[in-house]
This record gives C-alpha cells, sequence and structure tokens, in this order.
C-alpha cells in the first residue's frame, strides 16, 4: 500500500494443465470505487508483450462498462505453469478522521475454477505497530487472517471453491495514508460493530457445521 492510497499489486498464480490450453485471463470489476493501471504480465521473470497479435508470449488489456479483462497467451500441455500478473489499484484505501480503511476482493466470485492455496500479503506504507492494524477476512469460514510485526497482514485459505469470493477488511491508522483525501466522517466503531455481528453470525455457522459433521459420522458408523 502506498500514503495515497493506491495498492500495487504482485499476483502469482499457478495453473495445473490437463490438456492443451493457449490462454488464460483475468477480469477486474468496474463498479466506481476502484480503478486499474499498468498491468504486466510475466513468466520465471520473462514478460509478456501487449500485443493485439494474440502470439504467444503476448497480452491483452480491454475496458468494458463494466469490467477490465487481461488476457494473456501460451502453450500448455498437461503441465503446471505459473505466471505473475503486476498492476496497480488506485483508491483502494478510504480515509476518515479516525480511521483509514482496505476493503477489498481479492478474489472475486465470478472465478471459474477452484483455488487449492491461496496465500496473501498487505504490507503498509510504513511499518507500523501490530496493535494498531485490525484485519478481517471474508469469505468461507475456514479461511484466516493475521497482523503480524510492522502491521503486515496475513491471509490464507486452501481449497477456496469456485465461485466463492475472498476479501480483506484492514483497518489502519488514518496518518499512515497522508496523500489520502480525508472524508469528514467516523468509521471505527461502525466497522467493529459489523465485524462483531459477523463474527458471532459465522461462530454460528461454523458450530453448525461441527455439529452437521458429527451427526453425518454417526450416521456412517452405524450405516457401515
Amino acid at each position: 500500500l502506498a500514503a495515497d492510497g493506491t495498492m500495487t499489486i504482485n499476483e502469482e498464480r499457478t495453473y495445473r494443465f490437463r490438456g492443451r490450453y493457449k490462454y488464460a485471463y483475468r477480469t477486474f470489476p468496474l463498479d466506481g470505487r476502484v480503478s486499474y493501471t499498468n498491468f504486466q504480465v510475466s513468466e520465471k521473470n520473462q514478460p509478456y508483450h501487449l500485443s493485439d497479435s494474440e502470439e504467444t508470449g503476448t497480452f491483452t488489456v480491454t475496458t468494458s462498462d463494466t469490467e477490465v479483462e487481461v488476457r494473456w497467451f501460451y502453450r500448455a500441455k498437461s503441465e503446471s505453469r505459473t505466471f505473475a500478473l503486476d498492476y496497480q489499484v488506485h483508491k483502494a484505501v478510504k480515509r476518515d478522521q479516525d480511521g483509514a480503511v482496505l476493503y477489498y476482493k481479492f478474489i472475486g466470485d465470478k472465478f471459474r475454477q477452484s483455488t487449492r492455496n491461496l496465500d496473501i500479503t498487505v504490507n503498509p506504507p510504513v511499518p507500523v505497530d501490530q496493535w494498531k492494524v485490525r484485519q478481517w477476512a471474508h469469505g468461507p469460514l475456514w479461511g484466516n487472517s493475521a497482523t503480524f510485526d510492522q502491521g503486515v497482514v496475513s491471509a490464507t485459505c486452501q481449497n477456496l471453491p469456485k465461485k466463492t469470493f475472498f476479501e480483506l477488511r484492514i483497518l489502519y491508522p488514518p496518518e499512515l495514508f497522508g496523500e489520502t483525501t480525508q472524508n469528514s466522517g467516523y468509521i471505527v466503531d461502525e466497522i467493529t460493530s459489523e465485524e462483531s455481528a459477523r463474527s458471532d453470525e459465522a461462530n454460528l455457522r461454523r458450530e453448525k457445521a461441527r455439529a452437521d459433521s458429527a451427526a453425518l459420522a454417526n450416521r456412517k458408523s452405524v450405516g457401515a
């Protein structure tokens, strides 16, 4: 994250191909809250080139009224390949009088494939005391997030189903984002109240899931 609220992302995604494939794509919704620039695609530190030729080693960026699509071209056959996608998200952080918040879907609900291992690391503009940063992960009940030294936030989720989102809401001291326009409102109490209610609801869902799992195990035991 930068002091002006911009988020620079380095996204590495490993695909396990079964059969032949020649392109992949990633879409970014345009909802009026953020914008995207400076897309770059690479593989093993070798850059792909922006081109409409659809040749191997090139990529395209297409913008519509509702989304930005980045599509890159390669040749793969029953193998694993890791691609790096770099880009910037502008106005990712909103600053109010008592806090600044990053509220961002790192994985949207339109992904057509499941994600086996999801790891996210968010770095603040400058190091900050761990206790000054609060974070919450939204998505499957088994997703996790935590704040570490210098205010670094980490989140993980294994076996994220397809068409299932994963997002983070991170609350920072407002002075970290001094180059961001400051709103006149106050957000900390509202956010903590909302997240407390979410936590209570999630705990109830976890308890129900554990009870359902225990009941299923019991039925299987009796049935066997």
